[in-house]
């Protein structure tokens, strides 16, 4: 009976009994929490929805970038036989599979690895 005086004097606010993990009985205003539902429902959507936007921002950066970071990569390798030495075709002052050419290969291998093969294979 008291019960029913409740629900009649607020109409905007049901209570209800909640159980905790502790097994501790409360009374909780259902509008109340509610409201505090809402709030961190707009919060998880406000992240989610800035999260979603740098990501698609990113990987639009990316796949821009990523043809002519390979171009490079692939030009790398293209060399051309002159008599007995090799040649980039890009620069022929810079003879291939030798001093600065070799110790920069690492550098252009793993880009070719990590970015040119890894990233279309990410997506």
């Amino acid at each position: 009976m008291i019960d029913d005086q409740k629900e009649k004097e607020g109409e905007n606010f049901i209570r209800y009994f909640k159980t905790y993990n502790n097994g501790k009985v409360v009374m909780i205003d259902d509008q109340k929490e509610k409201e505090g539902d809402q709030e961190k429902l707009m919060k998880w959507w406000n992240f989610q929805s800035k999260f979603s936007h740098a990501l698609n921002t990113t990987v639009q950066i990316l796949l821009l970038v990523h043809t002519p970071v390979t171009r490079m990569v692939f030009q790398y390798f293209n060399c051309h036989p002159i008599h007995s030495k090799s040649f980039l075709k890009a620069d022929y002052s810079i003879e291939c599979w030798v001093g600065s050419y070799n110790s920069f290969l690492f550098y252009v291998i793993l880009i070719g690895g990590l970015f040119t093969i890894g990233f279309p294979l990410s997506i």
